[in-house]
C-alpha cells in the first residue's frame, strides 16, 4: 500500500477503501484501516487487500480454508 495510487474510492484518517494500483501488486481493491497489517488476497481475476487485526493468523486461516 506504500506506493499505491488511488484510482477510485475514499481515504481518510480511519480507512482506505476503493480501487488502487501499484507497481508491486497491480490493480487491487482495498478495505484497509491499518497499512502496516496489509494482507494481499489474489484470485485469477482480482486482487484484494485487507487489514485484519492479526495478519498472520488470518493468512493461516485463509490457507487452511483454501487447502494450501
Amino acid at each position: 500500500m506504500r506506493a499505491a495510487i488511488r484510482v477510485f474510492g475514499a481515504g481518510g484518517p480511519f480507512a482506505l477503501l476503493g480501487r488502487f494500483r501499484s507497481a508491486a501488486v497491480g490493480p487491487f481493491r482495498a478495505y484497509a484501516t491499518d497499512r502496516q497489517r496489509a494482507v494481499v488476497l489474489r484470485w485469477r481475476s482480482r486482487t484484494v487487500v485487507v487489514t485484519p487485526d492479526e495478519p498472520e493468523a488470518f493468512a493461516e486461516e485463509v490457507r487452511e480454508a483454501a487447502g494450501l
